[in-house]
């Protein structure tokens, strides 16, 4: 007959001494599942890390890519822009060599602010103030295109146009210095 001493036969030291062992044989079965899903963890990292630090490389590649867009428009800008300051509006409508529109850059406008929104506030507005005065002025010229009006009507809208043009050389003039700014 079983007393409280012992348990389906066993003493209680031989009860402590199984759980002492089944207590030993759990904890190496902890530390062998830790260290495995250890490994499996590192080996599933691994190419995560890589992919987001070629996902990485390739939008430092996509954002100088765009900075060299918006970079290479300005100067256009410049270039078509320093042009057009300096000529007599008034002269080329009378005699119809206006040309039929302001040489802008050849990326739409959308496309070129969401750039520079990438390279700084600053170029943004910038860029983006240049290329508003550029379609005013352009909006002037095809107003100065239509004919039928005054000498003195023609002189005004090539003044409002040549302001624009000013106005659209300034900016971009500073966009360019904030660019090169930026890049040293």
């Amino acid at each position: 007959m079983m007393t409280h001493e012992t348990f389906l036969g066993l003493t209680a030291t031989e009860i402590q001494g199984l759980a002492a062992i089944a207590s030993v044989a759990l904890t190496f079965v902890l530390v062998w599942t830790t260290i495995r899903y250890m490994k499996l963890t590192s080996a599933i990292a691994t190419p995560t890390r890589a992919s987001h630090e070629h996902e990485l490389d390739l939008a430092r590649k996509e954002a100088e890519q765009e900075r060299a867009i918006v970079v290479i428009a300005v100067a256009s800008l410049l270039a078509n822009l320093d042009g057009m300051g300096k000529c007599n509006l008034v002269n080329e409508a009378v005699t119809k060599t206006l040309p039929d529109r302001v040489p802008g850059p050849r990326v739409p406008s959308e496309i070129l602010i969401g750039y520079a929104r990438g390279i700084s506030a600053e170029v943004c507005f910038k860029l983006a103030c240049a290329l508003f005065d550029l379609d005013a002025a352009d909006s002037r010229l095809r107003a100065m295109k239509q004919g039928n009006l005054s000498h003195a009507q023609l002189a005004e809208i090539a003044e409002a146009a040549q302001g624009c043009f000013k106005a659209a050389l300034k900016n971009s003039e500073e966009c360019h210095a904030l660019l090169t700014k930026e890049k040293a």
